[in-house]
């Protein structure tokens, strides 16, 4: 069903074994209220003086931001356990967040997941990558 709502990703949807969908907070208050009290005394104070102090469109791009964090980490997590993944930004979120809706999360970009076949069009062997000779400055 997501695979129908993720654009140029739909076959990287379909032929993956597994779909890891991240997701941030729909608002900073519930944030606020669930996790900050968690995090280290340092960890609070950076929030509060640095991200929180700014506005509320500040926390909202920060938390946008540790997603982000997580993607890298996953797709680390990913390639030592000699899996393929395909992150992806380019997903109807607005489709996403009504077919998984969650009350208190909104999706931010998903990861298409399986093993490594080497016949996959995305392999570097089948489709490398192309640099361009210009220099930009």
């Amino acid at each position: 069903m997501l695979a129908q709502h993720s654009y140029s990703n739909k076959d990287r949807i379909e032929q993956a074994s597994h779909l890891l969908v991240i997701y941030n907070y729909r608002d900073v208050a519930t944030f606020e209220a669930e996790r900050i009290a968690t995090l280290s005394e340092g960890a609070q104070e950076f929030y509060r003086n640095k991200i929180a102090s700014q506005g509320e469109a500040t926390v909202l791009g920060w938390m946008r931001s540790q997603a982000y964090i997580a993607l890298g980490i996953a797709l680390t997590g990913l390639a030592s356990m000699e899996l393929d993944s395909t992150p992806m930004e380019g997903i109807d979120l607005e489709a996403y967040d009504q077919i998984l809706h969650r009350d208190k999360y909104r999706p931010v970009l998903a990861i298409a997941i399986g093993k490594r076949s080497d016949d996959d069009i995305n392999q570097p062997t089948i489709t490398p990558k192309q640099r361009r000779s210009e220099v930009f400055l």
